[in-house]
């Protein structure tokens, strides 16, 4: 939700019109706070890391209102979004303006060599395990309960 210097999250939570990121953290809560919304205040208040928000989006298809022309992130966000799915909104403690690092915390990354010592311990990765495994888990499920 806050926190990536990478992807703003407008981008990644596939909502174009809110541009570059500048006041992600702001329009995170309001995502956070969409009807249908299943909220983790502790994640929200930064006590734990983890999923903060998930989102039941429904299909749909049209062009946003007010729009004057679809750019072609609209165009792709409408695309996608009229599938159906779950977006999720994670947050972690440690991230913020001042720290912008969740990028990597998000994939979890893992390095080899000397850099897995040094940037493990800068980017603080292993916050993310928990996370991936949630996702995992989220998709396996959802592929069986798909073919039943």
């Amino acid at each position: 939700l806050w926190g990536d210097f990478m992807v703003p999250f407008g981008t990644a939570a596939l909502e174009p019109s809110w541009g570059a990121g500048i006041w992600d953290e702001r329009r995170s809560y309001d995502f956070a706070r969409r009807a249908g919304a299943t909220l983790k205040e502790d994640v929200l208040q930064r006590q734990r890391d983890g999923i903060a928000v998930e989102v039941n989006c429904k299909p749909f298809v049209g062009v946003p209102s007010g729009s004057p022309g679809p750019t072609v992130e609209d165009v792709m966000a409408l695309q996608l979004s009229s599938c159906g799915w779950n977006k999720f909104g994670v947050g972690f403690r440690r991230t913020g303006s001042l720290f912008p690092l969740a990028h990597n915390k998000i994939a979890a990354l893992q390095r080899e060599g000397w850099r897995k010592v040094f940037f493990s311990w800068l980017e603080g990765t292993k916050d993310g395990h928990l996370l991936m495994q949630h996702m995992a888990d989220f998709i396996g499920k959802s592929a069986t309960s798909g073919t039943k």
